[in-house]
Parts: structure tokens; C-alpha cells; sequence
């Protein structure tokens, strides 16, 4: 079987498909893959309903606090609760009031504009059931556990650490919009 590569000229004449029989008007699709986005795995509870789970911070060796990514295939007026479940401080301005930056794609090209707003309803910081080892967080490097001061532990539960939740709704203003998520 012989192989001919494409022209560039047709590549965007036979776009690449997905299945369409397992996909629903309201699967929405998640994206992190550009500069700076940590989305690592989502999980479905319904279907309006997911839990995310955020890459650990870059340059720490205790955090997972910051989240940046994108959603497509919304239809208009649906509302979707997402819950970011692995951050690591225990204090957050999201406690206090602050909502998570929201950023359309439609509405900033329909008003000429290139602004991120703040946005979100039912923002709730709050403990979870989760627990992760300390200093886990940072599987990109390497450390020696022998060598961390100020570290020691006693057993294998000191070890732990209890995680934390945001969860915000948002409201979709326009069909079929590219929406991007972060904390600034």
C-alpha cells in the first residue's frame, strides 16, 4: 500500500471527523493544549455537571492553585457547573467573592473587543474529600527526599495533604462559542 503525503493546498478539504453517534448537542469539549493551559483529566457526573483536575503548578513543589482552559459546543442559555477538584491552598480570594476570568470568543469578535471578564455564579471554595501525598506535586521534577529540610515526617498520614474545590456555573451566552476559563 503506497502512501502519498497531502498538499497543503487540500488539507482543509477533508477535515478530520469524529464519530457522530455517541455525540449529544450538549457534549461539550475541553482544551488546554495552548501556552499555559493545565486541564489534565475531566470527569462526566452528568450532563451538566463535571469535575476537573488541574496539572500541578510550574515551579512549585506544593501547589496546584491556577487553572486555564477552554470549552466548545455549547448551545445558548445552557448552564454547566464545573468543579476544579485538586487545589492545594487551603485560603482563596474565590471564599471571599472573587469569580474565576471568563473569556468568549463571539462576544469579544461581535463587540471588537479583546477583554476577559470576570463572570460565574455559585462560586464555592471549599475542602474535599481528596488527599494527596505532599511534595507528590511535582512529578516534572526530580528531588531527593532525603536531602528536603524542613520536612520531616512521622508516618505515612503526615504525609498527606487535604485537597480543595472550586466550583462555579456559568451560563453560555452564544451557540457554538469557544469560552476559555482562568484564574489571574
Amino acid at each position: 500500500m503506497k502512501f502519498e503525503a497531502q498538499k497543503p493546498e487540500s488539507l482543509g478539504k477533508n477535515p478530520i471527523t469524529f464519530p457522530a453517534y455517541n455525540i449529544k448537542d450538549t457534549t461539550i469539549f475541553f482544551n488546554s493544549r495552548f501556552e499555559s493551559g493545565n486541564l489534565r483529566e475531566v470527569e462526566k457526573l452528568n450532563e451538566f455537571e463535571y469535575n476537573c483536575f488541574v496539572n500541578f503548578d510550574y515551579n512549585s513543589s506544593t501547589h496546584s492553585q491556577w487553572f486555564f482552559f477552554s470549552v466548545r459546543n455549547i448551545g445558548k442559555g445552557r448552564q454547566y457547573k464545573f468543579n476544579i477538584m485538586n487545589l492545594q491552598k487551603d485560603e482563596s480570594c474565590y471564599q471571599i467573592g472573587m469569580k474565576p476570568f471568563v473569556y468568549s470568543t463571539k462576544r469579544n469578535r461581535e463587540a471588537g473587543e479583546n477583554l476577559w471578564r470576570r463572570g460565574c455564579e455559585n462560586v464555592c471554595y471549599y475542602k474535599n474529600k481528596l488527599r494527596t501525598k505532599n511534595r507528590e506535586c511535582c512529578p516534572d521534577y526530580e528531588f531527593d527526599e532525603e536531602n528536603i529540610p524542613c520536612y520531616e515526617y512521622e508516618d505515612q498520614a503526615s504525609q498527606m495533604v487535604t485537597l480543595n474545590t472550586l466550583s462555579f456555573c456559568y451560563e453560555f451566552e452564544f451557540d457554538n462559542d469557544i469560552t476559555y476559563f482562568a484564574y489571574f
